[in-house]
């Protein structure tokens, strides 16, 4: 009984190292490409507008099974199984983008896929990524969200969800560890700043700042967004709901002039409710 024990042991210590070495896709000892260069995918035609937005939902014409070209989206030319459009975990409406294993290809080779471009008008602009992500389980798939700028020919910022369970950014040629590990088996949300002219990208995780960086990766806008895992899979699965990206909606804040006048007409209206209700009182007896 204990030599079965210890063989198993064995086992699953081989399993883990051959993850952390793995030389594969994912460079030496299992580290993702910390290249700052865009990642090349498939030729996808160039939309019109400067930001883009999707549910994976069946009116924007995803249907569930293999991503391949829905929507005007395009994948790794690896895999011709994954990702998928599922409506088994969807975040918001009914589905959702899965990245699961592909088990035609070895762990390491990237799967994932590649939004329809978009044009900014003006590539020195703020730009913000947001995507609600759902990572089953540790131990199995590094997940990366990789907003681009192909026309530059850099990565915009990348974000990598470690398979033990760190949040790590791209910054000054490396990942960084932000302090804070990916909620497990929920739902959360990523949001991801960029001020070319700072410059400056502020990485959110629920709306809660996780990380800033005081230098660009690459790229000064977002063009595309890539959704990556390394195939690595143990189980677990990789889902993606509700991306959007392009210039963000900023709201004004007023200024002390415009809250004086705020202010003022907030107290006249005061005035003019008690006014009518003496009035009334008055008209009553």
């Amino acid at each position: 009984m204990k030599k079965i024990i210890i063989l198993l042991c064995l086992a699953c210590t081989v399993v883990y190292a051959q993850k952390e070495d793995d030389g594969g896709s994912r460079g030496p000892k299992g580290e993702p490409s910390t290249s700052n260069l865009a990642i090349n995918g498939p030729v996808t035609p160039r939309g019109g507008g400067d930001s883009y937005a999707t549910g994976f939902e069946g009116s924007e014409g995803f249907t569930p099974g293999f991503l391949g070209t829905q929507g005007g989206w395009s994948t790794f030319l690896v895999s011709t199984a994954q990702p998928v459009i599922t409506n088994a975990n969807a975040n918001g409406g009914t589905q959702a983008l899965r990245i699961d294993v592909d088990g035609s290809i070895g762990a390491g080779n990237l799967t994932g896929g590649f939004s329809p471009l978009t044009t900014p008008t003006d590539p020195m602009a703020p730009t913000r990524c947001s995507v609600n992500v759902f990572i089953s389980g540790t131990g199995g798939a590094d997940y990366d969200v990789a907003p681009q700028a192909p026309s530059q020919g850099f990565l915009t910022a990348r974000v990598n969800f470690r398979f033990t369970g760190p949040i790590r950014v791209l910054d000054g040629g490396s990942f960084v560890d932000t302090g804070v590990t990916w909620p497990v088996n929920q739902w959360f949300n990523l949001t991801i700043d960029c001020d070319p002219a700072a410059p400056r990208l502020d990485y959110y995780i629920d709306g809660s700042l996780i990380y800033t960086a005081n230098a660009l990766v690459g790229g000064t806008t977002m063009e595309q967004v890539v959704l990556i895992s390394d195939n690595f899979h143990f189980g677990d699965v990789g889902d993606f709901d509700d991306l959007e990206f392009g210039p963000p909606v900023l709201v004004t804040i007023p200024t002390l002039s415009q809250w004086g006048l705020i202010g003022f007409l907030a107290l006249m209206l005061c005035v003019s409710f008690v006014f009518i209700r003496k009035q009334q009182k008055v008209e009553a007896v």
